[in-house]
């Protein structure tokens, strides 16, 4: 079965990149007789790839509700990093790339020895290198802030080609609500910065200010806690003038109907993010919000996605019936809509839409047929999604563009970017049933009609090789760096002799993910 790795920090827009790396054409053999291996023979850019792929954490985010930190994956992907660097000079440059392009800190004391590491001598090449920042610590108190604020603005300033930044506050932090005025930020010195995270989804953090946004004229790509929380009025919102994937995190029983937007004219995808309980009139109360958001964003949208997570199962049942039509209604050129059902979906018109995925109760694909089998003599009257949609042909339903509908298993929905990576236009394997996607290890099947696991599985913790808990004594030392060979023990060596072996599926692997296409 072949495979789809998402791991490639190239798909995301934070590529690594090979310009500075002294020889790039060839790494030199180690002085074996005989013929040169394969893996002395390909170009540093090809090795770059595949490296992406072994000690990149996966670019697929959770739900801002699991308020899952970032370090789930990120310490195994960086302890790989680690060791590539060990190995030889010229896998050494291409690892030390790779290793801190992105930067994760997990408490606010690690963000002091960064700037250390980036001013000490003989790490002026660091900076270049760090393209994304996570800060997905607890922030207690204001002098903590003003000790984060000052290192971050000095690490701003030596890394120039910084364009991702994500802050989260973890669920715990709300026990302790007090002012704390997180406007320190250097937002202004990051020009290049293009996509921001900033959640703090416990009612209203105080991330939600909206005073920063107007120094964030490059973002394309932005994640908030909303509504904003306007403490002094503006004049007008700010402008976003490049934003186009916006994703807007609600609390639900917190949010009034009219809250303060800013202007997106470039605006192509809005996720509108939605957690909590709704009230016994929730009904009532989300629809409201929706379309007030539609009213705001529609007109230019391309891609619309409701995503719930929420303390009850049936919490998309709270939409109300016939919101569906309304909703499409305000996006004139919507193509895809992700939603949730319980009950068959109210659509019966829209001129361009193309593209319907629903969120539905867990599945599994037929092993043999990748759950395809029972569509495979489908006749002109059946349904697009039986269950959901009417059938075709229908004159309740006017949709002239439409050229496909999924369902997607909804315990999947903690991955909130996943319909957008398994694009609903994605191919399957010439000959196989199904796709099959890594994610880190967490595999995900996708046909022409369905994505779900691969297989379906019972959580073990005993049995998670994406985490393992680790202490500070387990960090890697200050001299994992070293240009020396001795330390590289034979677990190492045969990591690597099987990353020789499987070079050629890995690149092959990196020009589908890039282009699109399949050989």
């Amino acid at each position: 079965m072949q495979e789809f790795d998402s791991d490639d920090t190239t798909s995301t827009g934070s590529a690594v990149s090979v310009e500075d790396v002294d020889e790039p054409p060839l790494l030199e053999s180690q002085g074996t007789q005989g013929p040169p291996s394969i893996f002395n023979r390909l170009p540093a850019e090809t090795l770059l790839y595949i490296f992406s792929f072994a000690a990149c954490r996966p670019m697929i985010s959770f739900h801002p509700f699991l308020r899952w930190t970032a370090d789930v994956s990120w310490r195994e992907y960086a302890g790989v990093g680690s060791s590539l660097a060990l190995v030889c000079k010229a896998w050494r440059a291409l690892a030390t790339e790779v290793l801190y392009s992105d930067v994760v800190f997990t408490t606010v004391l690690q963000v002091p020895l960064l700037f250390r590491t980036l001013k000490s001598p003989g790490s002026d090449a660091y900076g270049r290198h760090v393209r994304s920042i996570s800060l997905q610590c607890p922030i207690l108190e204001q002098t903590a802030l003003d000790t984060l604020c000052r290192f971050l603005s000095a690490i701003v300033h030596l890394c120039p080609r910084l364009d991702r930044l994500v802050l989260s506050q973890e669920k715990f932090t709300s026990s302790y609500r007090h002012d704390i005025n997180y406007m320190g930020f250097p937002f202004a010195r990051i020009r290049t910065l293009t996509h921001l995270h900033m959640t703090d989804t416990d009612a209203y953090g105080s991330f939600e200010r909206v005073d920063f946004l107007a120094e964030c004229i490059n973002i394309e790509s932005m994640t908030i806690s909303w509504p904003l929380n306007v403490t002094i009025p503006l004049a007008t919102p700010p402008a976003l003038p490049r934003l186009r994937d916006l994703t807007l995190v609600v609390v639900i029983e917190d949010v009034p109907h009219h809250a303060v937007a800013f202007e997106a004219p470039a605006l192509r995808s809005l996720t509108i993010c939605m957690e909590g309980t709704p009230h016994a009139d929730g009904e009532h109360r989300i629809e409201p919000l929706v379309m007030h958001l539609l009213g705001c964003y529609g007109q230019t949208l391309r891609r619309l996605h409701l995503s719930f997570m929420s303390q009850i199962p049936e919490c998309w049942e709270f939409l109300g019936a016939g919101d569906d039509q309304a909703f499409v209604d305000l996006c004139p050129d919507l193509e895809h809509f992700i939603t949730y059902a319980a009950t068959p979906l109210n659509l019966r018109q829209h001129p361009t839409l193309k593209w319907i995925d629903v969120w539905v109760p867990s599945f599994a694909l037929d092993p043999a047929h990748g759950g395809e089998h029972e569509y495979e003599h489908e006749n002109e009257n059946s349904s697009l999604l039986p269950g959901f949609l009417p059938p075709r042909g229908s004159d309740r339903v006017a949709l002239p563009a439409l050229q496909g509908c999924r369902k997607l298993d909804i315990s999947l929905a903690m991955f909130l970017e996943l319909p957008f990576i398994i694009a609903p236009d994605s191919g399957v394997p010439p000959g196989e049933p199904y796709g099959v996607w890594s994610f880190g290890g967490l595999k995900v099947a996708q046909t022409r009609r369905a994505v779900t696991w691969l297989d379906p599985f019972a959580y073990d913790s005993d049995a998670d090789s994406t985490y393992s808990y680790s202490s500070a004594s387990d960090d890697p030392p200050e001299e994992y760096l070293s240009d020396g060979e001795e330390n590289v023990d034979r677990t190492v060596r045969n990591v690597f002799r099987a990353l020789v072996e499987s070079s050629a599926q890995s690149v092959q692997q990196a020009e589908y993910y890039l282009e699109g296409s399949w050989p």
